[in-house]
């Protein structure tokens, strides 16, 4: 005899929902747990995009913020039944209803008006770089920061500091800063998958510089050819690389990421936002990838 689940019924409701993950949900016939991590649960949608569930406050692109996280939905496994109707998202199992379609749309806001000079933004960069320094321990490609950031100062030569299997980002950067956009498009899709995980190391990377170029594209690169680079990374990462690499990568040539990003980058531009919390919530987005995605912001950025 199957034993019926008696608990009570539960409804909720997420108090924001990104553009995309909405997007993706409403579009979806059918939906299954991708991954768990202590941030949140990852949904594939037959779209294909991954929505993030998260358990945390940071609003961005493919996020569904919850105005409360039962105990329930944080002990759930990966085999968990997950069901979607008309936009809400259904864990049979634990009576658990989930309305993404009355929340908050989030997108990133419009870029501010106000920009610094380029010896101000390099400055900006700098602070940050110096307080992530203090904090990350060889990480990520953090060992090529300070070559990024200081290329003449650095003691050890920058060929020595890049861990076996990284792409040489001062090379990206000399590429970039040259517009050499023939060796730039290699370089670039080079970072493509490179790494382990479900965002790789070099697609963070990649995350942060496209980000920057398109969200500030009217500062950092004035030039037509970014639609024909955006075009290009995208579909090289599509076959290239995750999943949820392949969406975050493509939201990011559109200028859409994580607030924590964007508040970053907004920060070393402009220097309006306020700075207190900018780096603990920049290397809390991931294990690695705010790390990375904050270096690739610095390739773009400075000069």
């Amino acid at each position: 005899m199957n034993q019926v689940n008696k608990s009570p019924r539960y409804k909720l409701k997420a108090a924001y929902s990104g553009y995309q993950a909405l997007d993706a949900l409403d579009r979806s016939r059918e939906v299954f747990i991708m991954g768990i991590s202590s941030y949140g649960i990852y949904i594939k949608t037959s779209v294909p995009w991954v929505v993030f569930l998260s358990f945390e406050r940071f609003r961005g692109p493919l996020t569904i913020n919850l105005q409360e996280i039962p105990k329930s939905l944080r002990l759930i496994g990966g085999d968990e039944p997950l069901h979607i109707d008309q936009g809400l998202l259904k864990f049979p199992r634990i009576n658990l209803t989930i309305s993404a379609t009355d929340a908050k749309i989030w997108r990133a806001p419009p870029t501010p008006i106000h920009c610094l000079s380029s010896s101000e933004r390099r400055n900006h960069v700098i602070d940050i770089a110096l307080d992530v320094l203090k904090q990350v321990d060889n990480l990520g490609y953090s060992a090529q920061l300070a070559s990024l950031v200081k290329p003449l100062e650095t003691e050890t030569p920058f060929s020595e500091t890049r861990q076996r299997g990284q792409v040489d980002l001062f090379q990206i950067q000399k590429y970039y800063l040259d517009r050499d956009f023939h060796n730039l498009v290699g370089s670039l899709d080079n970072l493509i998958g490179s790494g382990e995980g479900l965002t790789p190391g070099g697609d963070d990377v990649l995350i942060g510089l496209l980000l920057s170029l398109n969200r500030w594209k009217d500062v950092l690169w004035r030039n037509n050819s970014l639609t024909e680079l955006n075009q290009f990374l995208i579909r090289s990462a599509y076959k290239s690389t995750t999943t949820i690499s392949g969406n975050l990568i493509e939201c990011a040539a559109a200028g859409q990421a994580d607030e924590r990003l964007i508040h970053a980058l907004d920060w070393m531009m402009t220097g309006i936002a306020g700075y207190d919390e900018i780096v603990s919530q920049l290397l809390s987005w991931g294990n690695t990838s705010g790390l990375n995605a904050f270096i690739g912001m610095v390739v773009a950025i400075i000069a």
